[in-house]
């Protein structure tokens, strides 16, 4: 059986990419290749556990972060900075992993998913926001 939070986050990622596809630029068509890409490099490098720092995803999400990040600083729209933004919290989740302090590791993995969801939604919806006019 396919575990609920694996649904989520496909239709998350469907979400950003249909919307991206649909609406968007080359902005927003960059940012979903990068959002699909990381996710698919993500689910075949992870170890799965998250017992301790997951040093695969970190340097995919640095890279992503890397992405937007170049998108938000380029952009006039709203939405690459929410986007960054969100993704920067997962990046600081990665940091925080690497300190000798016990957590939980559902948490750890909880956390990266909230952020990453967020990131996608803020694609999704600014891409259909802020479409051009002459698509309205």
């Amino acid at each position: 059986m396919i575990a609920w939070e694996y649904i989520l986050s496909f239709l998350t990622l469907s979400a950003a990419i249909l919307s991206a596809a649909t609406f968007g630029q080359a902005q927003e068509r960059i940012s979903a290749a990068a959002m699909a890409i990381s996710a698919l490099l993500s689910a075949l490098l992870s170890s799965g556990t998250f017992v301790g720092p997951e040093k695969n995803i970190f340097l995919i999400d640095i890279a992503l972060f890397s992405v937007l990040f170049k998108i938000a600083l380029d952009s006039t729209k709203l939405w690459p900075l929410l986007a960054c933004g969100f993704h920067l919290n997962a990046v600081l989740v990665h940091a925080a992993s690497f300190f000798p302090i016990p957590f939980e590791p559902g948490a750890y993995a909880d956390s990266l998913v909230v952020w990453s969801h967020l990131a996608c939604l803020a694609l999704a919806i600014g891409a259909w926001w802020e479409r051009p006019v002459c698509c309205r």
